[in-house]
C-alpha cells in the first residue's frame, strides 16, 4: 500500500532518494577502513543485520494497512487540526518534532520495560560499530511501534504524514549516529559538537 504523504512525497520517494547516500556513506566507511587498516566491519555481523533489516522489513510491509488503520480511528479523536492551524513548513517541523518525540518515547519504554526489550535487545547485539547497525532493527518492531505512534494523530497529526515518509525519514536520518570512523578522534567525519556519534556507544552497550 502507497501511502501519499505531506507536501506530496511518498515512502518510495524517500527511500530513492535516501537508500543511495546511506549506500554511498557505506562505501566511504568502508573505504576509510582500508586506508586505516582498521576493522570495522564484521562480516558475518554484518550479514545477521541484513537478515534483521528483511524481517523487519517484512513485518512492516505486512503491517502497514493495520498500522495505518490505527491511525485513522485514533484521529477521529483528535484534539486539535494541526493542518488547518498551520503553514505548511511549520507543519512540516511540529510533525517532525512529535513523530521524533513519540520516536524517543517508544524506544525509552524498549529500554524500561521487560517485554519490549526482549524484542528491542537484538538491536544492540552487535560486535561493531558502522553505518550498518542502523538497520539492525529488531523483527517486531514495526508491529509494537503501532500502540505508541497511533497516540500522535490524537494530537492533531494527520494519519498520511505519520504513517508515510516522515515515518520513513527520522530512522534513514539516525543512521548517523552508527559509524565506527565517527567516534575516531583522529577521523574528522562529523563536527565534535555533534550529538549523534559521541552518545551511540553508550547508547548501544546499555542493557538496561
Amino acid at each position: 500500500m502507497e501511502t501519499s504523504s505531506f507536501l506530496g512525497l511518498t515512502n518510495e520517494m524517500v527511500y530513492l532518494v535516501g537508500i543511495p547516500i546511506v549506500f554511498a556513506l557505506i562505501a566511504i566507511e568502508v573505504f576509510v577502513m582500508s586506508i586505516k587498516h582498521a576493522r570495522y566491519y564484521n562480516w558475518d555481523d554484518t550479514l545477521g543485520t541484513l537478515g534483521m533489516l528483511a524481517g523487519n522489513v517484512a513485518v512492516g510491509v505486512a503491517t502497514k494497512s493495520l498500522f495505518f488503520g490505527c491511525m485513522l480511528w485514533t484521529y477521529q479523536y483528535r484534539l486539535f487540526d494541526l493542518q488547518a492551524a498551520l503553514s505548511p513548513w511549520l507543519l512540516c517541523i511540529v510533525a517532525l518534532f512529535l513523530i521524533d518525540l513519540m520516536f524517543y518515547i517508544w524506544h525509552r519504554a524498549s529500554h524500561r520495560m521487560r517485554f519490549l526489550w526482549a524484542i528491542h535487545l537484538s538491536h544492540h547485539s552487535s560486535q561493531e560499530m558502522n553505518f550498518t547497525v542502523a538497520f539492525r532493527q529488531p523483527v517486531l518492531a514495526p508491529l509494537f511501534k503501532i500502540p505508541f505512534f497511533s497516540l500522535l494523530p490524537i494530537l492533531g497529526l494527520d494519519p498520511t504524514i505519520i504513517c508515510g515518509c516522515w515515518h520513513d525519514i527520522h530512522p534513514l536520518g539516525c543512521c548517523w549516529a552508527y559509524p565506527n570512523c565517527a567516534q575516531a578522534r583522529d577521523c574528522r567525519v562529523v563536527p565534535e559538537h555533534t550529538f549523534g556519534p559521541p552518545s551511540a556507544p553508550w547508547h548501544q552497550s546499555a542493557v538496561c
